[in-house]
């Protein structure tokens, strides 16, 4: 449902010419296609994102995250482990928020996939501290559900 969703926003806000929601929705809809381990789509739309201007901070730290599953999808860790440094290094210029659990808690994923799992580790505590800290729910549950996982 959530790809059907995205793909209509895509072209609704493509064919408005709204090039900064179109990023935003880019970045979006690659990081369920890449879920679906639909790789290839995902790249495009992370490739979308990276190329629109101007970015925003978001955008530019997201479509290094959907990217960095892809790679870890594919067996490219040390580029996954990278890009996710590079989106990390963005994130440090941020105060907390509900969007930095969920990036972090994504930027795991991608370094478990990648075989990181102590690396994953740390991003998932990081998570589950700031979603503590903000109250915020569904990134907490997300992150313990996460941890039970790495250490399964």
């Amino acid at each position: 449902a959530a790809e059907r969703i995205l793909r209509a926003g895509y072209e609704a806000v493509t064919a408005l010419g709204d090039r900064h929601s179109a990023m935003n929705v880019a970045w979006r809809l690659g990081l369920v296609l890449a879920h679906q381990g639909k790789d290839d789509e995902a790249e495009d739309f992370a490739s979308i994102a990276e190329r629109g201007q101007p970015r925003t901070l978001w955008v530019d730290l997201w479509w290094r995250v959907v990217l960095a599953l892809v790679e870890a999808h594919r067996g490219a860790g040390a580029h996954a482990r990278q890009l996710v440094e590079d989106a990390r290094e963005r994130m440090a210029a941020l105060e907390e928020s509900g969007m930095q659990a969920d990036a972090l808690l994504e930027s795991a994923e991608a370094l478990r996939a990648a075989g990181l799992e102590d690396e994953a580790g740390a991003l998932v505590a990081e998570a589950a501290g700031i979603a503590e800290r903000l109250g915020y729910v569904v990134a907490r549950r997300r992150a313990e559900q996460a941890q039970r996982a790495l250490t399964a």
